[in-house]
């Protein structure tokens, strides 16, 4: 029986697959001590046909499901699972020698423990620029949090490089299926983790570089998705509102929030509008525009709470845009 697993969700992005799946062949554990789940979420790319034919030291299992969102390829995978502790990792990453092992000894300190590890962006030349992007927020995170006296926040936590026991998971509920866009996910497994008892802990030391590779164009579908979850989330815990993005809606100065709003409402009129933005960001890019990061923040922040309005009008969950509308903004 292995002494622990790890579950690498993917949707058509092979080439990231081979590249994890190698890093982990290389591991500082035993690779009996150790499985590897790849579940595959209606990708018809290959990644099936490379994982049944990777040579690998460790078990390798490998599950395929039609396309349904990665907290639904989670939960599926949780039922071939075997041994106690489980190492859930996004697809993009690569794994140093030490990266298993780091995780088990994690947990033998402390039974209840859900573990975080740092997951620094790898940016080289060929990065894109919404790569160089994220890397610039999510690597400053990572100083943050990484502090020996820092808070850790729910929305600190991530789950692309995160272990935790399995009946611990399992207890909680695992993913919450309804979330079938991308993100926010992990944040609500988080939530129920930490008022079941589970205390969420950060290890610099269980490192795992990302490589991320999308485009603004994916970024922005992204970001959008991540409004409409947001949306989801706090409908299924009211009591979250404080604590998230949507009550910052007033912190923006009101040309900004006239600018959002006047734009939002265009694009809910003509669903072109966002591809035009889009093309906009990719022309400052070939520009190399020097206020390019300064159009990157906007246009996050403009396609966050087109995310946000758009869920809203869908569900008509009117009394939560009265809500979001009517915070007032506090300095700290």
């Amino acid at each position: 029986m292995p002494k622990i697993s790890v579950v690498i969700p993917t949707y058509n992005r092979r080439e990231s697959v081979e590249r994890v799946l190698e890093s982990l062949v290389h591991q500082s554990l035993d690779p009996r001590e150790y499985e590897v789940i790849i579940s595959i979420d209606g990708s018809e790319d290959g990644t099936r046909e490379l994982v049944e034919s990777f040579k690998a030291p460790y078990e390798l299992k490998c599950l395929w499901r039609p396309n349904s969102g990665r907290a639904s390829a989670l939960n599926n995978a949780m039922a071939l699972v075997f041994s106690e502790i489980v190492i859930i990792l996004d697809d993009d990453m690569k794994a140093p020698e030490s990266f298993v092992e780091e995780h088990y000894k994690a947990h033998l300190k402390d039974p209840n423990l859900g573990v975080i590890g740092a997951a620094p962006i790898h940016i080289d030349p060929s990065s894109t620029f919404a790569a160089r992007y994220i890397a610039d927020e999510f690597n400053s995170r990572l100083i943050k949090v990484s502090a020996p006296d820092y808070d850790f926040q729910l929305w600190d936590f991530y789950a692309g490089n995160f272990s935790i026991r399995r009946d611990t998971f399992l207890r909680a509920g695992g993913f919450n299926q309804s979330f079938n866009l991308y993100g926010y996910e992990d944040i609500e497994l988080a939530y129920r983790l930490i008022k079941s008892g589970t205390r969420i802990v950060y290890s610099p030391e269980a490192t795992c570089t990302q490589y991320y590779d999308n485009d603004f164009k994916k970024l922005a579908g992204n970001t959008i998705s991540g409004g409409k979850m947001t949306v989801l989330m706090v409908s299924m815990h009211p009591e979250l509102f404080e604590e998230i993005k949507l009550r910052e809606y007033n912190h923006a100065g009101w040309k900004l929030r006239a600018l959002r709003v006047s734009l939002i409402k265009l694009s809910l009129l003509i669903p072109k509008t966002n591809a035009i933005i889009i093309s906009l960001m990719k022309l400052l890019e070939k520009r190399r525009s020097k206020k390019l990061w300064k159009a990157y923040s906007l246009s996050m922040d403009y396609f966050f709470w087109f995310g946000v309005f758009s869920e809203i009008k869908e569900n008509g969950n009117y009394s939560l845009l009265s809500k979001i509308k009517s915070c007032r903004w506090l300095p700290k």
